[in-house]
Order: structure tokens, then sequence, then C-alpha cells
């Protein structure tokens, strides 16, 4: 009964320290940005350099020739734009320089045919507007974060011309 009572006393202990330490994690201004939690469920998963990476983008090819409908393809190419911002990030911070540079490539080349199927779209765009206003809203809060972060001019360079595109490309919807 002792061992018992000792246990529950410890717990409600280590209950009460834990709920202290997140109300002032919380009080803190936190000033960085957390990938994860911005773009949840969306993450980097297999990135270039990996074996199976090419499969991937093949996946990714045939499900966006599969969509029809130019806002549709707007929405999707918007959608894996974040998917090469996250998968850029990953390789920055694993220290692969050249990939996170072709990644990055990629994002700009995934945001002109976001870009194309906005303008071919006309009004058919109001359906999907919300939708591609939350993203292009999320990729203009992450990417001022993270083009600070590196180090690397080229990197830095690169982001930054995908901060640029994405903030066109908002204005224009």
């Amino acid at each position: 009964m002792r061992k018992v009572l000792i246990f529950i006393i410890c717990a409600f202990v280590l209950t009460l320290s834990s709920v202290s330490v997140l109300a002032q994690e919380d009080n803190q201004t936190n000033e960085s940005v957390n990938s994860f939690e911005l773009f949840w469920p969306v993450v980097a998963g297999k990135s270039k350099g990996d074996t199976l990476y090419s499969l991937k983008l093949f996946k990714e090819k045939v499900r966006g020739f599969l969509i029809f409908g130019k806002p549709q393809k707007a929405d999707y190419s918007l959608f894996l734009t974040t998917k090469r911002v996250l998968e850029a990030e990953k390789l920055s911070k694993e220290g692969k320089k050249d990939y996170s540079v072709q990644t990055f490539d990629m994002a700009l080349s995934q945001l002109a045919v976001v870009e194309k199927s906005i303008e071919d779209s006309g009004d058919n765009m109001k359906s999907t507007v919300d939708d591609l206003n939350l993203k292009f809203d999320n990729l203009e809060v992450f990417l001022p974060w993270l083009v600070p972060q590196y180090k690397d001019q080229e990197l830095t360079s690169k982001a930054q011309q995908v901060l640029d595109k994405v903030v066109e490309l908002h204005n224009k919807i």
C-alpha cells in the first residue's frame, strides 16, 4: 500500500512539473518556424539522392497526368512545390548542398506549372482559391524563415527565388 501511495505522489509531482515546463515554453516567444507543424501531414520523405526517389517522381507525374482541370492541376503543383521545399530543407540539413539546390530548381519548375494553370483557368480558379491561399500562406511563412538559415550563398539565392515566385503567384490569385 505504501509503494502505491509513493507511486501516485511521484506521478502527481511529475505531472505538475511537466505542465509548468510546457506553460513556460508557451510563454516564451519562439522565433523559429517548424516545417512539421506548418505543413503537417506533408513531409519530405524520399529526397534527391535516395535510391527510390525516381520512383517517387514517376508516381507524382502519373498522378499529375490523371488530374484534369486547371485549378486542380495548380493545386497539385503547389502541393508538389511544398514537397520540394521540404525536401530541400531536409537535404540542406544533411549537408547535401548540390541536391538541395537541384531540389529548389524543381520547386521553381513546379511553380511555373502553377503559374500556367492559374493563367489558363480564368474564372474556374474560384473553386480552389481557398486551398491555394492556405498553401501559399504557409510557404510565405516558412520560406522567409528558411532563407536566412543557409550559410551558403547559392542555397540562399535559390530559396529566395522560390520565395519571390511564391509571393508573385500568390498576388495573382
